[in-house]
């Protein structure tokens, strides 16, 4: 595979090259793809570094409204896109089959400013929140200031994972108001950690596990356990993260799937049965 322009500096923060990012996605590449086959993806491509113009585009071809969409299914093909410029990949939590049915699920924590210990100190908490309800989850960073909640899950409406996910998250800002807000609205959450459910919700995109941010840190949204929360996000570069994983595996790969809402529902949050037609209540 030919690319364009290797020795172009494509993170000048980090004196980063495109073919240093290529190899990385190809190092990376069997490890993410699991998450990345058979979901329409969307890209966000820097062609010239992030000094240049950059653009979305969900589509093999730009130009054409109808054309299908972004795919990947080997280690070329997303090396492929990487030295076209491709940065950032964004995954939906529905197949391509089934856009709609959601085999994973997440709680978004943003916090309203760069103090990671909050982010740490409210993590701890949604931690045992879940694993009251025994629901298993992993960690991944978002590469920027938050954190994601993953949960492998049966598939499942999205609708519905939304009402699972609200659910939890209106637990969490009653039990700890002071941490917690549920408020969309950046100027009224009143410097609390925002737990965003509604990123669960059909069609929508989060950043994809052990992609590049477009930083000039060039950090990556990597899986974290415990341990690791002591390292702020723009510790896990390239060069660790590939380290990481050599020393310790993929364990995103282990976590069961679990029937979310059914679950819940046992504990008395959450949706209730889903009504004849397929309705939420």
């Amino acid at each position: 595979m030919s690319i364009p322009h290797p020795e172009r500096v494509i993170f000048p923060g980090a004196g980063i090259t495109r073919q240093q990012m290529v190899d990385y996605y190809r190092q990376m590449g069997p490890l993410m793809l699991p998450y990345y086959r058979n979901r329409a993806l969307t890209l966000i491509r820097w062609p010239h570094g992030l000094g240049g113009s950059h653009f979305y585009q969900k589509h093999r071809d730009s130009s054409s409204a109808g054309a299908s969409p972004i795919t990947v299914d080997s280690v070329e093909q997303l090396a492929w896109w990487a030295a076209r410029g491709a940065i950032e990949w964004h995954v939906p939590l529905g197949t391509l089959s089934s856009p709609a049915q959601h085999d994973w699920a997440v709680m978004d924590m943003d916090p309203p400013g760069e103090d990671w210990m909050q982010v740490v100190g409210a993590a701890r908490i949604m931690g045992h929140l879940l694993d009251v309800l025994s629901i298993p989850c992993a960690m991944k960073t978002s590469g920027r200031r938050g954190l994601h909640f993953f949960i492998r899950i049966e598939p499942e409406d999205a609708g519905r994972v939304i009402l699972g996910l609200k659910a939890v998250a209106q637990v969490a800002v009653k039990t700890y108001p002071e941490v917690f807000t549920v408020e969309r609205l950046k100027a009224k959450r009143q410097g609390k950690i925002y737990l965003d459910y509604l990123q669960n919700g059909a069609g929508r995109t989060m950043i994809g596990i052990y992609s590049l941010r477009a930083l000039e840190t060039a950090s990556v949204s990597c899986p974290v356990r415990w341990s690791d929360l002591t390292f702020p996000p723009d510790y896990w570069t390239m060069s660790r993260v590939l380290l990481k994983v050599k020393e310790q595996g993929d364990w995103f790969a282990q976590l069961p799937a679990v029937p979310l809402t059914a679950r819940l529902g046992e504990r008395g949050l959450g949706p209730g049965p889903m009504r004849a037609g397929g309705q939420i209540p």
